[in-house]
């Protein structure tokens, strides 16, 4: 019997086994004076990742920078699927991350955007 999966593509259940890194994300701060993301109504700056990471976390992000003798409060926070940062970012944007308009923070399971 032909289901509609068949006939469209991959289902739901077959989105989650064949997207690249399902539950992964790597962490970017980005200079808030030189950002170029794009903020939706209401979610300015890094709100929608401030309701998203744990304080835990934060505070890890904030170490990372300290560390750096940079301040979280400079910077906004950007999830990236894995495959992004390698393919592109860390390439692209080497000039950014010298800089450090652009700093590596770690990798967590926030999910991020996926397409198959």
């Amino acid at each position: 019997m032909t289901t509609i999966d068949d006939l469209i593509g991959f289902g739901a259940d077959a989105c989650h086994g064949y997207a690249p890194e399902p539950n992964a994300a790597v962490w970017l701060a980005a200079r808030r004076d030189r950002d170029a993301v794009p903020s939706g109504a209401g979610l300015g700056g890094d709100t929608v990742p401030a309701a998203e990471l744990g304080p835990e976390t934060r505070a890890e992000f904030a170490a990372t920078l300290a560390e750096r003798g940079l301040d979280l409060a400079d910077f906004q926070l950007i999830a990236l699927p894995p495959r992004h940062w390698t393919d592109r970012i860390a390439v692209t944007l080497a000039g950014e991350l010298a800089r450090r308009n652009l700093v590596l923070l770690g990798e967590n399971s926030y999910a991020s955007a996926r397409a198959v």
